[in-house]
């Protein structure tokens, strides 16, 4: 299973790793990863739960998710409880969990996509915004400039009517004299 792990694993990119705390002979003298303690410690703990971490493995980003191994097999259980190379002395049962299988996978590729994708949608929404500054900022000035029309016709009226008042009354008021003048003479 280790070596076909590795074989997709070079073939793919995504990593699998099978570990536990009972390990064969041949893989007895290996060190658990903090990270792989971390999983193991959470799957004691809580059971049947999905253990899942965003890490970086070489510099590089990837996201990890590891699920129990669970002895499902009767000849799985048979081989593993007589097997020459174990190094635990219980036999397993159906149900008890192995180990644990952890899938890693890089996350670089996508990453960079989705800062893209995100790079896209901003300059989107930049130019979408700019059209709309640009749009309303056109219809204030010709409202503006509407209104400062409507504004000069008005005071023209306005003007206008004001002096067709003076002089009405300048007419009143020189009417009234000439009357006044009348009387007198």
């Amino acid at each position: 299973i280790h070596d076909l792990s590795k074989i997709f694993s070079d073939n793919t990119g995504i990593k699998f790793k099978l570990y536990s705390d009972y390990p064969f002979k041949a893989k007895a003298g290996r060190t658990l990863t903090n990270t792989q303690k971390e999983a193991l410690a959470f799957m004691k703990k809580d059971g049947n739960d999905m253990w899942i971490k965003r890490d970086t493995i070489e510099g590089k980003p990837v996201l990890r998710v590891a699920v129990p191994d669970y002895m499902t097999q009767e000849g799985c259980i048979k081989c593993h409880n007589s097997h020459n190379d174990k190094t635990w002395d219980f036999d397993w049962k159906i149900g008890d969990k192995r180990g644990i299988l952890e899938v890693i996978t890089p996350l670089e590729a996508d990453l960079k996509a989705n800062h893209e994708m995100r790079d896209e949608i901003i300059l989107i929404i930049a130019v979408a915004m700019f059209i709309l500054v640009v749009y309303y900022s056109i219809t204030l000035i010709k409202r503006e400039t509407e209104l400062l029309d409507a504004n000069e016709i008005l005071e023209i009226r306005v003007q206008e009517e004001v002096e067709k008042n003076i002089a009405q009354q300048n007419q009143m008021t020189q009417q009234s004299r000439s009357a006044v003048m009348g009387d007198m003479m």
